[in-house]
């Protein structure tokens, strides 16, 4: 192996003087430049998508705060609830939010899913509390009551889980993200 990558080195040194395309360069500089730029708002508003998109997926499988699953029946709920209402808040937290981190990693770009990456400690807690927020709103719209609030704790457990899941399930997926890219380029 170590001699062909020696002599494509050297093709490349005698084949240096080649001229490249200017349209070629002009496109492949503009390309590297979108995926390396980070912008923030559209950053947030990809964020935001990808959150309603993948939390209204898990919502067809396994049930909210007493939304969905769409379609009726009680999904993934009647195995889970098994072990109690927590256990049932901490999968269906990890659901809800792990499927959106696992969905930006194939969204954003990848100066998106680095700044996603460094600053995951305080982003998805945020989009945790967003989502039981929304969610416990939405119930409490759909019911016409506010009995979400007598079981705080379900909600608590519901952000604890999916918050740590969530990030464990990113920073895992962002490791073999690299790995694949990497070996893409290869």
């Amino acid at each position: 192996m170590p001699e062909d990558i020696e002599k494509e080195f050297q093709d490349f040194l005698e084949n240096s003087g080649n001229v490249v395309p200017e349209k070629l360069r002009t496109a492949t500089l503009k390309q590297t430049l979108r995926d390396l730029t980070f912008r923030p708002a559209k950053f947030f508003v990809k964020l935001v998508s990808v959150q309603l998109v993948a939390g209204t997926l898990t919502l067809l499988v396994c049930p909210q705060f007493g939304l969905g699953p769409l379609g009726g029946g009680q999904g993934l709920m009647t195995w889970v609830m098994e072990y109690g209402p927590i256990a049932c808040a901490l999968f269906c937290g990890s659901v809800f939010l792990g499927s959106s981190a696992l969905f930006s990693l194939f969204v954003f770009r990848w100066a998106e899913r680095r700044f996603l990456y460094k600053q995951r400690l305080w982003i998805f807690p945020v989009v945790g509390l967003a989502s039981v927020v929304a969610l416990m709103l939405a119930s409490a719209i759909h019911f016409q009551s506010l009995h979400v609030l007598q079981h705080l704790e379900f909600a608590f457990s519901w952000l604890l889980g999916g918050v740590v899941f969530s990030q464990f399930l990113y920073q895992l997926g962002q490791k073999l993200r690299e790995q694949w890219d990497l070996h893409l380029a290869a």
